[in-house]
């Protein structure tokens, strides 16, 4: 506004000078037509000042500055002199009204405004030029206002003006330093210094903008809101303002959203390229877009919003077929399918199956069922099967129950003969999560007559293992192939074995989560858990959480979660863990878990049991189980922890109901291991506390004489209440043994009970003394972490700091003898690898690129093999391991 104050001087070298305004839409063009209006009418000029280029051509702008005239300072003489004034037909009409401006003004400037002047045509232009010579020698300042235009008539009106003297002056948008001010004085400091960078991004400086996100910022406190309505509001006010070709543009981007390409916009808005890209800058400069892109989620809401639900529909049908035809992807073309509830032709269907395929496959399961429930209204008998089956594995990850209607397709079609290889796999999904063995058993002959690479063969091995305890016959043998040898390997997590971590740790590499590889990734997980690797076992828990997560499978998170749970209480986090089960179990409606509730129920029961919190596993126990599930593993492994919870709560006859429960379906389904069902352990003392001594001895032996030789945390369980029924001269031993079984795979419960019993035996120092002798260094550590938390989980405070103390302060201190690493053979395949290469001097690089893994992989294997054998680094390695690979460097 200074700067046009100082033309209102009219120095005489001007004469007759044209100011040309320009800037964005909205950028205060208006501000400056008012505003400058006042002030030269406070100098005293003739001022037409509510002149717009808004019309239909020269004769609007000529009634326009006639209407204006109506309004200035006349004496009555002129103004029935403009009243009565008839303008001539063409070029001479400006001429003509140009004389009655200078006969009006006399010795006054003349200030003339016109306001929107990308809006005015060429012949227009050419009157206002034939004006400025009709006003002979009077002082005429023409001052335009102007947007930037995406249409060309604006430019070609301009090229008439700029040949006579003229000045251009650019509005700049506010910067951040004033949108500050703007803030403060609308919301206050606090708010200024909190939303300035925010508000400022939003807007592009845009005046309209700003002061609807500082409204938003006082009435919210956030600038933000993708529902902001004032922001909207504004938006919609600035392109009202604008020509076609821009609004038509702004609406493009608004319906194409992310696909708005430049190319894909112009044929959507049906206009041209040049065009196109002049809107975009427009948009662009007005603070609305960024390289095309809405700045805030409320202009495209508003935009959106703007719009009738049919055109809407109309519109989000034609960018699917802009779309279609560019080949743009099938997900895109689905996305503007399902927006617009319509599928215009066979084409749509094909589309909307892809993307709903790849969703399930790499996506987002929600946009799968979208899709999915649009093309089964129109699909035809040859499509339906597909998208029953594709509807079917899109609903389990949002919730089962929600499949339930696409299962019974599914189940109806194997009974008929008329199931294909992509149903059975689906329909073996369902019929496993519901422990609907024989199902299970028909959908797989069909998908192994269909054909089954190794890694399926593999996914389905572990599967029926993990439910059931056995492969089915129908499941060919792949020892042969690298698959199935992990597999075969990991198949032996109950025995103990130290081969079937490595497995898991390779299965996980090589696995995809998906509906079919869950049991793989929880036997692979449970490994690493029973062979004491719990930093790879949460790791990996963690990963794959993630995965679930980003592709919105609530039931690929609710499963994982439960044996995120089971890790952390291994880890020595034991309320963690508790609510980490508890969240779990209520992750999914009980009508979703299916008979697989058995497996969180279990879980959420056995580690609150071990804690203390009885009320916690008693409110588990509610939850109502199906009867199906007592033919699986989870099932005799839920009966163990109800068993075990009984007990715990000293009704011991329930205990041993249980247990016996346990025994005869253990017996019948020929899964008595063990391993997989410790129910002789729980029994033996339910029946030690009934008084029955001789009846707890049996069961003990007998469960010592089946288990395999490897399963050292079995075993040193079962010797712990062994022990408590045995003579003196053979508890010691016994309980030596139990120490050295379980001082680095026990869990954090049985852990408690060996530290028990030792204490029980020896005393409190010579009992923690003789632990640690049998112990591992780092295993000693963490036994006592371990052991003290769950102490303190339980509210036993005195106990746990007298455990630390007496652990800490036992008289054959760590620090004063020498260090006893770990026999070789308690590392895995792959850490005593890692570990003979690093022994002989290997670079972690250099061992990478031998055994083809990570630099990453390689000192993770490190930091488990420094903590097996009680080192602090590589230079303090075994020098032995560096026997057969690690011997010279290549």
């Amino acid at each position: 506004m200074e700067t046009l104050e100082r033309y209102l001087a009219f120095d005489a070298d001007f004469g007759h000078l044209t100011v040309m305004v320009k800037g964005a839409p909205a950028a205060g063009q208006s501000v400056v037509h008012l505003g400058f209006g006042r002030l030269a009418e406070a100098h005293g000029a003739l001022v037409l000042g509510t002149v717009t280029g808004y019309g239909d051509g020269v004769r609007d702008v000529l009634d326009a500055l006639l209407h204006s005239l109506s309004g200035a300072a006349l004496s009555g003489e002129q103004a029935a002199r403009v009243k009565e004034f008839r303008p001539p037909a063409g070029p001479a009409a400006g001429r003509a009204v140009g004389g009655l401006l200078a006969d009006l003004a006399g010795a006054r400037p003349i200030v003339l405004l016109i306001d929107d002047f990308q809006f005015v045509d060429v012949e227009t232009a050419e009157m206002l030029a034939y004006l400025r010579r009709g006003t002979g020698k009077a002082q005429l300042l023409l001052v335009t206002t102007e947007a930037c235009c995406a249409e060309v008539n604006g430019p070609h009106a301009s090229w008439e003006l700029i040949r006579y003297p003229h000045v251009s002056l650019s509005l700049s948008p506010l910067s951040e330093r004033e949108v500050a001010a703007e803030l403060e004085r609308g919301c206050g400091r606090e708010a200024a210094a909190r939303c300035a960078t925010t508000v400022h991004e939003l807007s592009g400086g845009n005046p309209v903008l700003v002061n609807a996100l500082v409204e938003a910022v006082r009435s919210t406190g956030s600038a933000e809101d993708p529902a902001c309505h004032e922001y909207g509001a504004a938006v919609l006010a600035i392109l009202d303002g604008v020509d076609p070709a821009t609004a038509a543009v702004a609406r493009a981007i608004a319906v194409l959203d992310a696909d708005a390409g430049s190319a894909v916009l112009a044929r959507f808005a049906r206009l041209s390229p040049e065009v196109t890209g002049r809107a975009l800058e427009c948009l662009d400069r007005a603070g609305i877009t960024r390289a095309g892109r809405f700045r805030h989620g409320a202009a495209r809401a508003a935009l959106l919003e703007s719009m009738t639900a049919a055109d809407r529909a109309d519109a989000h049908v034609r960018a699917a077929e802009l779309l279609h035809a560019g080949r743009v992807g099938a997900e895109a073309v689905a996305g503007h399918l399902a927006a617009a509830d319509r599928v215009p032709g066979p084409w749509a269907l094909t589309e909307l199956l892809d993307a709903a395929e790849n969703e399930i496959e790499w996506g987002d399961a929600g946009s799968a069922s979208r899709y999915l429930a649009l093309a089964h209204r129109y699909a035809d008998a040859g499509l339906r099967a597909r998208v029953t089956h594709a509807l079917a594995r899109a609903g389990w990850r949002a919730g089962p129950a929600r499949a339930a209607e696409h299962v019974r397709a599914l189940r109806a079609a194997a009974d008929g003969g008329t199931l294909d290889g992509p149903g059975a796999r689906t329909l073996i999904r369902y019929a496993l999560w519901d422990a609907d063995g024989e199902t299970a058993a028909a959908a797989l002959r069909v998908l192994t007559a269909a054909g089954l690479d190794a890694g399926e063969r593999a996914e389905l091995r572990t599967a029926w293992m993990w439910w059931y305890g056995a492969v089915p016959r129908a499941v060919p043998g792949v020892a042969d192939d690298p698959w199935g040898r992990a597999v075969e390997a990991l198949e032996t997590l109950w025995s103990g074995d130290a081969k079937a971590a490595s497995a898991a740790e390779t299965l996980l590499r090589n696995t995809k989560l998906g509906d079919s590889s869950l049991e793989l990734v929880a036997t692979a997980v449970t490994a690493l858990t029973i062979a004491g690797e719990t930093g790879q076992a949460a790791e990996w828990c963690d990963r794959f959480l993630e995965t679930a997560a980003e592709r919105g499978a609530v039931t690929w998170q609710a499963l994982l979660s439960v044996f995120r749970a089971r890790v952390t209480f291994h880890r020595g986090e034991p309320v963690r863990a508790a609510a980490q089960a508890e969240a779990a179990l209520a992750a999914l409606d009980p009508r979703d878990w299916g008979a697989t509730i058995a497996v969180p129920v279990e879980t959420a029961i056995g580690i609150n049991t071990a804690i203390g919190r009885n009320l916690h596993a008693a409110e588990a126990l509610e939850v109502p189980v199906p009867d199906a599930v007592f033919t699986t593993v989870p099932g005799l492994r839920y009966l163990c922890a109800r068993g075990r919870h009984h007990l715990a709560e000293g009704r011991l006859l329930t205990a041993t109901s249980e247990f016996a429960r346990c025994e005869r379906l253990a017996v019948e389904l020929e899964l008595d291991r063990p391993a997989l069902v410790p129910w002789r352990t729980g029994m033996a003392e339910a029946r030690l506390r009934l008084g029955d001594t001789d009846v707890a001895r049996r069961l003990l032996l007998d469960q010592l004489d089946r288990i395999d030789a490897a399963d050292r945390r079995t075993r040193g369980s079962t010797l712990l209440v062994l022990a408590r029924v045995s003579r003196a001269a053979e508890r010691a031993q016994m309980l030596d043994t139990a120490a050295a079984c379980l001082g680095d795979v026990g869990g954090p419960g049985e852990l408690a009970d060996l530290v028990s019993a030792f204490t029980d035996a020896h005393g409190e120092d010579r009992g923690w003394e003789r632990l640690r002798s049998l112990t591992d260094p780092a295993a000693f550590d963490t036994l006592v972490t371990v052991v003290c938390r769950l102490l303190q989980a339980r509210g036993d405070f005195t106990r746990a700091r007298t455990a630390s103390a007496r652990a800490s302060g036992a008289a054959d201190d760590r620090a004063g003898r020498a260090v006893r690493p770990a026999p070789p053979g308690r590392l895995s395949d792959a850490e005593r690898r890692v570990a003979e290469l690093a022994a002989g001097g290997h670079s972690n690089r250099e061992i990478g690129r031998r055994l083809h893994v990570t630099v990453s992989t390689v000192e993770q294997h490190l930091t488990n093999v420094y903590r097996k054998l009680g080192v602090d680094g590589r230079a303090h390695l075994p020098s032995g391991l560096a026997g057969r690979d690690g011997g010279e460097r290549r």
